[in-house]
């Protein structure tokens, strides 16, 4: 029994020590839009209009404003800067398993992005987001 208990705490030991270099490089990639707000519309495939959203950016979290209306919580996101671009990702969720999966590009003061709406047993439906910086 002692054994096992060693031998699981090593490995343990080697899995925290493998994820934190990869966890440090996407907090400090996201601390380029932390805090930041980018005002906007997010508009559904195939429509001409959109609603107004605020796109939020805060402690590491994503949070559509027109989303968070239908249930979706703060995500987690991360980035990934590409020359002038910030690429992020997140998934928001609600509690029924509903996810809305993001992937944006910020670029100087506009960001546009598209999330893809996952509902279990029904098609995907997606939506593109168009906004600027709140200043």
């Amino acid at each position: 029994m002692f054994h096992t208990a060693r031998h699981l705490a090593r490995h343990l030991l080697l899995a925290v020590a493998l994820t934190a270099p990869v966890v440090a490089c996407a907090a400090s990639g996201s601390t380029a839009i932390d805090g930041k707000t980018y005002t906007g519309t997010l508009t559904k495939q195939g429509e001409t209009q959109g609603d107004p959203d605020d796109f939020v950016f805060k402690d590491g979290k994503f949070v559509s404003t027109a989303c968070a209306g239908f249930g979706f919580k703060p995500a987690l996101y991360t980035t990934q800067q590409d020359g002038k671009n910030l690429r992020f990702t997140a998934i928001s969720e609600t509690d029924n398993g509903v996810h809305m999966k993001w992937n944006g590009t910020i670029i100087d003061d506009r960001l546009e992005a598209t999330a893809q709406w996952q509902r279990p047993d029904q098609p995907v439906v997606e939506f593109h987001a168009k906004a600027s910086a709140k200043h």
